[in-house]
């Protein structure tokens, strides 16, 4: 029963929360006033509530916790699909904005033509604090931080009593995968596919190192690929950052956290921390993982970039970061890599997650096996398809 004594402790509590956050992010702002005007405007738009919640909830357990997930889904998730030989999960990015995701893949599909049919396409959502404010959301379905689902971090305490009920984001993204490990309703499911841009591409690049659901779904003979859009920041396996000569290892001075997670492995989060350093080389070093890169998103006083030291370690912008970490990879895991791992660079395309995904080579890396336009090197470079849904880009997260 919904006790409105709770609710208001709960929207009280949450508001003086986000209230702290947002003084104490503009208090720290430095650079130029453009700089300063944009993070103000990425760290509000961040702590508002969504304007939608995903009403459709996915039971799941982790860890023995019962726990419900928003996802929107393109097929009803309690029948059996014989025909569904890929799935496509996209992650969304900072506004918690699933069905603008969820819109933009389904687009993607209809692009990709009789590729994009027989594909399952599920926009999960994770739900902020601050979502409370506006909406009665259900006990057992777990609420972040506006940063926290990111990259794994643990659920906020929401319960009356004194029993510790919180689940990492990513423990909660391996329990959605191991559902589609049941043979009986997914016989044909070959390839997993996890796609997200901006922040959502930060959880996939971060999951991509740390999950443990992809190594269950390959004993059931389902591939896991990982699409990667133009995130902020990326997971490094050293203390090496790009330097104007080549890499070298960062002077802790310069930013004392640079190497903590999620930046690198230093002070991981529970979830992350039960794996050791090596392990997670050694895994990553395996996944498929395809990095795409939009052209213009190269503004360093984007709203949505974080500027925070630790990530200006990386690059200055997007793009920078983006391809300054691909040529990183062979250092760290060595040369092999680049035969699992690619680098897209998607001509004409911002921030613009509708962009990335629509085109050509975001519809062949999702609907296919990546064939589209290959120049020599081992970057892909193509301009988005001509469509109306592309002309106009938005810059959301």
């Amino acid at each position: 029963m919904w006790d409105p004594l709770r609710r208001l402790r709960t929207v009280i509590g949450t508001g003086l929360r986000v209230a702290i956050c947002v003084s104490i992010c503009l208090a720290l702002q430095r650079g130029s006033p453009v700089q300063a005007a944009a993070e103000a405007k990425g760290t509000s738009a961040q702590t508002q509530p969504v304007s939608q919640i995903v009403t459709t909830l996915v039971p799941l357990t982790v860890d023995g916790t019962a726990a419900r997930l928003p996802v929107l889904a393109n097929l009803p998730l309690d029948q059996d699909h014989a025909d569904v030989t890929r799935a496509i999960i996209v992650l969304h990015g900072a506004l918690r904005n699933a069905e603008s995701a969820f819109t933009a893949i389904q687009r993607a599909a209809a692009l990709a033509g009789e590729a994009g049919r027989h594909v399952l396409i599920l926009a999960p959502q994770f739900l902020s604090e601050v979502d409370e404010v506006r909406y009665p959301i259900p006990l057992d379905v777990p609420v972040w931080s506006v940063d926290e689902w990111k990259d794994g971090g643990l659920s906020e305490i929401r319960r009356d009593d004194s029993t510790d009920h919180r689940v990492s984001s990513f423990a909660l993204m391996d329990a959605l995968l191991q559902t589609l490990s049941d043979r009986k309703q997914w016989p044909a499911l070959d390839l997993v596919v996890l796609a997200g841009h901006s922040a959502g591409g930060q959880f996939v690049q971060r999951y991509a190192a740390a999950g443990r659901a992809p190594t269950g779904l390959s004993q059931h003979g389902i591939r896991t690929r990982f699409l990667v859009a133009n995130p902020s920041s990326y997971l490094y396996f050293d203390e090496r950052r790009p330097m104007e000569h080549g890499f070298a290892p960062f002077p802790q001075a310069r930013c004392r956290g640079f190497d903590h997670y999620k930046y690198g492995l230093e002070a991981p989060n529970p979830y992350v921390a039960t794996q050791t350093p090596q392990a997670m080389k050694w895994h990553y070093a395996r996944q498929q993982v395809i990095y795409l890169l939009g052209t213009l998103d190269a503004d360093a006083a984007h709203p949505f970039l974080d500027r925070s030291c630790a990530a200006r370690a990386q690059g200055p912008s997007r793009l920078a970061r983006g391809q300054a970490y691909f040529q990183y990879l062979p250092l760290v895991l060595g040369r092999e890599v680049v035969k699992r791992h690619h680098q897209v660079l998607v001509e004409g395309v911002g921030h613009d997650h509708r962009g990335m995904f629509q085109s050509l080579c975001g519809v062949a890396w999702l609907f296919a096996d990546g064939q589209c336009p290959k120049p020599s090197g081992a970057s892909l470079v193509l301009s988005p398809k001509a469509d109306a849904s592309t002309s106009a880009l938005s810059h959301g997260p």
